[in-house]
């Protein structure tokens, strides 16, 4: 059970480094794409306001650092295949062999990949509006 505490207290785990919030219309879609890089958890807001809590714990590990498998999607992830969709990975000893390695995120308004990069969409937690530029690994 998540509750407010001060950070300076012994007691804190994470600290609130953002507000994460819903990526259309339909209450659908990833909070992930409005939360900052260095968030390591996502955490639907206790108090029933709109959006989610992007968290960064305040003792490692950080898992939002690339590679990891956890956070958010950042230059560095890795990726494989699930349910018709990518999702993130560890990209060594987590078990599963990862498909591809993130190169480049782009907004889906700005065109395509750069040559030598495939264009994978992260799925189904986003809506196609962040496409990811993988290597094949």
């Amino acid at each position: 059970m998540w509750a407010p505490i001060s950070c300076g207290d012994g007691q804190a785990v994470a600290k609130v480094v953002g507000l994460g919030l819903v990526t259309n219309a339909y209450g659908t879609g990833s909070a992930l794409s409005s939360c900052p890089a260095e968030t390591d958890e996502i955490l639907q807001r206790p108090d029933g306001g709109v959006g989610y809590f992007c968290l960064r714990m305040l003792r490692p590990p950080h898992l939002a650092r690339p590679g990891l498998g956890g956070g958010i999607v950042v230059v560095g992830d890795c990726l494989v295949r699930k349910s018709g969709g990518y999702v993130e990975t560890p990209c060594a000893g987590g078990g599963k062999r990862p498909e591809y390695k993130i190169v480049d995120i782009i907004g889906w308004k700005e065109g395509s990949c750069p040559e030598g990069g495939g264009r994978v969409q992260l799925s189904p937690d986003r809506l196609g509006l962040t496409h990811y530029c993988a290597k094949r690994m």
